[in-house]
């Protein structure tokens, strides 16, 4: 009664004890005891001299239910870690258990207990357990149970907690700080695993949050933990630990729209930090990732990322539409980020351009699939909209761009750019770009070099023509055709959107003024050039270097696209000279101009003025009116050329003599008969090219060599029925 009011069945007991006389203590005895549940064998040594009596305890339990046991075992008098793990004990069964106990006890005493060696074994299956430091029920635990001195050991192999099943888990109780140690080990859906983490008991809830939100999937994981209760964590030097170790995690839309899988996640749970770290699949390429999150060291600090994966160049050309090139093939791309608790975030970036395609249709520009090449940049976001990029820097094959830009909040459009550096082959620049109030960007470039030749491309983009903008340049030198470099060169641009521009270029080649404008409307752009040196810019043109000096003006309008696009120029060329024109001279030498033809060869032939109205399309030019006139020579020209084949089909009129022929032609009727018309003189050849480019064949119509204008009228009239 000293010890329970409860009573203990048993179907056998036996006890024997040595005493020096009837009323002494018994100095050695032994105890054993049967029952239907287990069996207790114990031998006991009284020590004279310290008052202390030394127990030894073997029981066994073949099996047992875990309700008669926490009976029997309260008998124990236990306290503490001992009494708070045996009530969590809601009902299972036990087997094989085998405990081994040495204990001392005082004599005047016997609550005074000092367990010396403490050695127990049992298994255990289908136990419900309850701790205060997990909300739910662990359930259908099957595993073993061992304990010592100092700690109670608990391995689970199979079980449950909620949704999730456990395995290889396990429970570790101090019996000296009290401190239980959780370590569970299993499998489950993501949902309930995050859930379990958020529990209130584990005082993981902010810790937890920093777990991406759209994480899915069925996972594996470990838990290794110190959970402590409420009122222990609002201690000073409260501390714990927490690692959960996820497999096969799926997380959706991880990156550009794209998911990962067969993901790998560590979770890593301190006071002071979150830390998250991992590996998957994305894009059919492998991706690391880690984000360390601090809680209490920097209040303002939300977290820190870093992201490895390899990219389609495909998906990061459509990140933003500020990005200025088109890439196809795999970018390997490194980020680390740094984000504050007031939604700031600083994000560096490097994406190795090695082995993909990179081009800049604007630009003309194409880097070839294993050409080196990279971008460096830094970036701040607010709220996770891009504020501003700093210190882009880019360089690959022949271009390189230093530059820094702010964006308008919100909107995806660039407020300012200060481009450092920007090299494109000869292109050499700087500048600046900014978007006024009437938002119209203006932009400002300077350099040495400008090669248009390069940056030109061969289309029209669609959305090139609809953002409004202004660009002012200065350049030493431009770069345009074959021309000579253009000196000094201004040139404005002016985009009104709704395809309305204007572009306007003045210069000097060869010292002399040279002005360009042109203009679009309606998607027909129409253009000037005016140039005191028409043989230069002719010769730029790929025309012809036969001519010199003159002044040359040139207008031309635009229609159409691709196939379809036409060129109409109009052209006036005034006091000009031809000299050593090969194709020239043979055409003379045909009529028989012998004096011409030296003329030609040396100081050349002048002509005040040459008037031409010529087509380009891509497949032919078509020179439809064309007549140069000079003091000792007229000539007319008509006809076409294949772009293609290089063919050529030209017919003229060859008029020595024309301001002769002029002064006759002023004579009223007879100046018309005798000269044939405007164009035509009293004598006159009509010529024909023919063959290609390369190789023309030119022929004089005998018919018509110097035939006065009335009998060439004649010829023509007749040759068909003649022939």
């Amino acid at each position: 009664p000293e010890f329970s009011y409860n009573r203990i069945p048993f179907r056998r007991i036996y006890a024997s004890a040595k005493i020096d006389d009837f009323f002494s203590i018994p100095t050695f005895g032994t105890l054993s005891i049967e029952s239907d549940n287990f069996t207790v064998s114990s031998n006991f040594l009284f020590d004279k001299e310290t008052r202390q009596q030394r127990f030894s305890w073997n029981i066994y339990s073949e099996e047992i239910e875990a309700k008669k046991l926490k009976q029997y075992l309260s008998l124990a008098g236990l306290s503490g870690s001992n009494l708070e793990f045996v009530s969590g004990i809601q009902s299972g069964f036990l087997n094989d258990i085998s405990m081994e106990i040495t204990s001392t006890s005082d004599l005047d005493d016997f609550r005074i207990t000092n367990f010396e060696a403490v050695s127990a074994k049992a298994k255990f299956r289908n136990v419900k357990y309850k701790t205060q430091y997990l909300r739910h029920l662990l359930s259908g635990l099957f595993g073993e149970i061992s304990i010592g001195k100092e700690q109670i050991v608990v391995n689970a192999y199979d079980g449950k907690y909620q949704n999730l099943s456990l395995t290889n888990s396990s429970i570790k109780v101090d019996l000296n700080n009290s401190k239980p140690t959780f370590k569970l080990k299993g499998y489950g859906d993501l949902e309930s695993i995050i859930t379990f983490m958020r529990e209130e008991p584990l005082g993981l809830e902010k810790n937890i949050s920093s777990i991406p939100e759209n994480t899915s999937g069925n996972a594996n994981f470990e838990v290794n933990l110190e959970p402590q209760l409420p009122q222990q964590r609002e201690a000073a030097g409260y501390t714990y630990s927490a690692k959960v170790q996820l497999t096969d995690v799926i997380i959706s839309n991880f990156l550009l729209k794209e998911d990962l899988s067969d993901g790998k996640i560590t979770l890593s749970i301190a006071p002071e930090k979150t830390e998250i770290s991992g590996i998957g699949m994305y894009n059919g390429a492998p991706v690391s990732f880690s984000q360390i999150k601090p809680l209490s060291a920097n209040p303002s600090l939300t977290y820190k990322q870093r992201l490895s994966l390899i990219s389609s160049g495909k998906k990061l050309s459509t990140l933003h539409s500020s990005v200025p090139f088109n890439a196809t093939g795999p970018i390997p791309l490194e980020l680390k980020t740094i984000k504050s608790s007031q939604g700031v975030s600083k994000v560096s970036g490097i994406l190795n351009l090695q082995n993909a395609k990179l081009s800049i249709p604007r630009l003309n520009w194409t880097k070839p699939s294993g050409a080196a090449g990279r971008i460096k940049f830094n970036a701040l976001l607010e709220n996770n909209v891009l504020k501003n990029l700093t210190n882009f820097n880019l360089v690959s094959a022949d271009l390189s761009l230093d530059m820094d830009m702010s964006f308008l909040p919100g909107k995806n459009k660039i407020s300012s750019a200060t481009i450092h550096n920007f090299q494109i082959g000869l292109n050499k620049m700087h500048g600046s770009v900014k978007l006024g109030e009437n938002g119209i960007y203006h932009a400002k470039f300077f350099g040495p070099h400008l090669n248009i030749n390069q940056i030109m491309s061969d289309t029209l983009h669609s959305n090139e023509l609809q953002e409004p903008y202004f660009i002012e340049a200065n350049f030493d030198d431009v770069f345009l055709w074959d021309l000579p470099p253009i000196k000094k060169t201004a040139l404005t641009i002016k985009n009104f959107g709704q395809y309305k521009s204007n572009m306007k270029l003045i210069g000097n080649v060869g010292n002399k003024p040279l002005n360009i404008t042109s203009w679009l409307k309606d998607e027909i752009r129409e253009f000037r050039l005016s140039a005191r040196d028409a043989g230069q810019v002719l010769k730029g043109f790929e025309i012809t270097d036969s001519i010199s000096d003159g002044l040359l003006k040139i207008d031309g309008k635009i229609t159409g696209t691709g196939l379809k696009e036409v060129t109409k120029t109009n052209i006036l060329i005034e006091n000009f000279g031809v000299k050593d024109a090969p194709l020239f001279t043979q055409i003379l030498n045909a009529t028989s101009l012998v004096g011409l033809v030296n003329t030609l060869r040396g100081k050349g032939i002048r002509f005040q003025t040459l008037r031409a109205d010529v087509d380009f399309t891509p497949n032919k030019i078509e020179i439809k009116d064309s007549f140069a006139s000079g003091t000792s020579l007229g000539v007319s020209t008509e006809g076409a050329i294949d772009r293609n084949s290089d063919q050529i089909s030209i017919k003229g009129m060859i008029v020595p003599a024309y301001i002769l022929n002029r002064i006759i032609d002023q004579i009223p009727v007879v100046g018309r008969i005798l000269t044939g018309g405007k164009k035509e003189g009293l004598l006159a050849a009509e010529y024909l090219i023919s063959g290609t480019r390369d190789e023309p064949e030119v022929s004089v119509n005998p018919l018509t060599a110097f035939t006065p204008g009335f009998l060439r009228a004649f010829v023509k009239a007749t040759r068909k029925p003649l022939k």
